[in-house]
């Protein structure tokens, strides 16, 4: 850290549903009132006459940087492995094939853990450490899984990880060589699954879960002041986002809410275009109907062959909802088919090897093209969740060539 001392701004939590205010000085997870998602509030009047684009050039790269608008009272208390100023990669070939102004990736394959992940985990353990906690737990598809073992490691907390039984083995090294203790359940049960919440509250452990807490949020936004950062302070006109879990999309929408009241960004937000999985489709059946929350997706239903994609129930998804509604966005969905092909296309195209989440989204800006919503002089900004190379086993192998004889 840099050798002045910073202070957090934070100065309460508010419910984003029914508005209940809480303290600063507390642990908290979800609302008590209501059980709805919390979000930190930090004084950024005064914050607007203390920190500047100056001051900020001038720190260390990384999360961290942000401290005055992060949750963590104390910086002796930081748990960091590196995480945050991911690349941000002009993709110049396939703005041409698609067809689209400019076309940026967002490649958070970069940070520590091989995840956005590792942003909002890093920030969630140094609050966590600073109250005194010393377990950790999360129910997850992997890559939360991932950054919670790494990052509990890092700041000497045990962690207890459940993530399903059908995991890759890169998601089961990462957690078992953190020394994470690592259990296996069957993937329809992983969700919103009450046993492992009932085992936390049990044992103490704090519970990482998406947005049944408000500090990994905080740390997830710093992705949005990036894109800020690099955009000069300016927006780029889409955003497209693979919408599994609400947090990152909120979180980033939260950033620049903070950025705005701050003065360093307007009041202008790029249209914001969610991509699911045709398969397992919650919010985007909820946006079509009008729904202000998604309903779960029955396990009948259920049809992507990509595990990562299997969120039913996003917790948070008025967040979600809202946001993109109010960016006179969408969200739409691709096939399994069309997120191979795409997967293929960029890392062929561009050497970017994504994630199945990065694909379905690459998948879905083709689709926003084709249907003109996209236009041929947008400034687009896509962002790839992760590395490809958390889910290696989704590449066929069928198609290598043959082995070189002597």
């Amino acid at each position: 850290m840099a050798d002045v001392t910073k202070t957090s701004a934070l100065i309460g939590l508010v419910c984003t549903a029914c508005g209940s205010q809480y303290a600063a000085d507390q642990m908290h997870g979800s609302c008590p009132n209501c059980g709805k998602v919390l979000f930190c509030q930090y004084d950024l009047d005064s914050l607007r006459e203390q920190l500047t684009v100056a001051e900020l050039a001038r720190r260390p790269r990384g999360v961290w940087r942000w401290y005055e608008l992060l949750p963590l009272a104390d910086e002796r208390d930081i748990v960091t492995l590196g995480e945050g100023d991911t690349s941000l990669l002009a993709c110049d070939r396939l703005s041409r094939q698609l067809g689209v102004g400019q076309l940026r990736i967002k490649d958070e394959g970069c940070n520590p853990t091989g995840s956005s992940r590792a942003r909002g985990v890093a920030v969630a353990v140094s609050v966590a450490r600073q109250y005194g906690i010393a377990a950790v737990s999360i129910p997850s598809l992997g890559n939360s899984a991932d950054a919670v073992a790494a990052y509990a490691a890092r700041a000497g907390l045990e962690s207890y990880v459940f993530v399903p039984d059908v995991a890759s083995i890169t998601h089961l090294a990462t957690t078992v060589a953190a020394g994470a203790y690592t259990y296996r359940i069957k993937a329809k049960e992983l969700e919103n699954n009450q046993q492992v919440r009932a085992h936390s509250k049990r044992f103490g452990w704090f519970d990482l879960s998406h947005l049944r807490e408000p500090y990994r949020l905080e740390g997830e936004k710093t992705l949005g002041y990036e894109l800020a950062e690099a955009y000069n302070w300016q927006l780029p006109d889409a955003l497209i986002y693979p919408l599994t879990s609400v947090i990152g999309l909120a979180a980033i929408w939260k950033g620049w809410a903070e950025l705005e009241a701050l003065g360093w960004i307007s009041s202008y937000r790029p249209r914001v275009f969610g991509i699911q999985a045709v398969g397992c489709a919650p919010l985007s059946r909820a946006f079509e109907s009008g729904g202000e929350s998604s309903e779960p997706w029955a396990e009948r239903e259920m049809e992507t062959i990509y595990n990562c994609l299997h969120s039913t129930n996003p917790v948070g998804s008025y967040l979600a909802l809202r946001l993109v509604r109010e960016s006179g966005g969408q969200i739409i969905t691709v096939g399994d088919e069309e997120i191979a092909t795409s997967q293929l296309d960029l890392a062929r195209c561009e050497g970017i090897f994504a994630s199945p989440k990065g694909a379905m989204a690459l998948a879905g800006l083709k689709r926003l093209v084709s249907d003109g919503l996209i236009d041929g002089e947008a400034s687009v900004v896509l962002v790839n969740p992760a590395s490809g190379l958390k889910e290696p086993q989704v590449i066929s192998l069928s198609d290598l060539p043959p082995t070189l004889s002597q």
